[in-house]
């Protein structure tokens, strides 16, 4: 969790397995009020990892939960040298 929280500058808490929601505060500087809320999608140790998010959830006044989530893909593959992820990260916009 440590690494998955410096790598987006969210303080999250929780286990991380398919179907369960992460929360916790935003770390950049700025943005410390804002909570960050991911559902996890998959997890496959270590060639794949994916959650949906509220990529704009920024007003704490405001009921995101029936707005659509973004899924955000990370597939990673053994190179001569080290690791590369696939393509960019993908965004998808579902209705939940």
């Amino acid at each position: 969790m440590r690494e998955f929280s410096q790598w987006f500058a969210v303080r999250l808490s929780g286990t991380v397995a398919p179907g369960v929601t992460l929360s916790g505060q935003i770390t950049v500087p700025g943005f410390e009020h804002v909570r960050c809320e991911v559902t996890v999608e998959t997890v496959q140790p270590e060639p794949r990892f994916s959650f949906r998010w509220h990529p704009y959830e920024i007003d704490a006044n405001v009921d995101y939960s029936g707005e659509p989530k973004t899924l955000v893909l990370f597939t990673l593959e053994e190179v001569a040298g080290g690791t590369q992820q696939l393509g960019n990260i993908k965004r998808y916009l579902t209705t939940r």
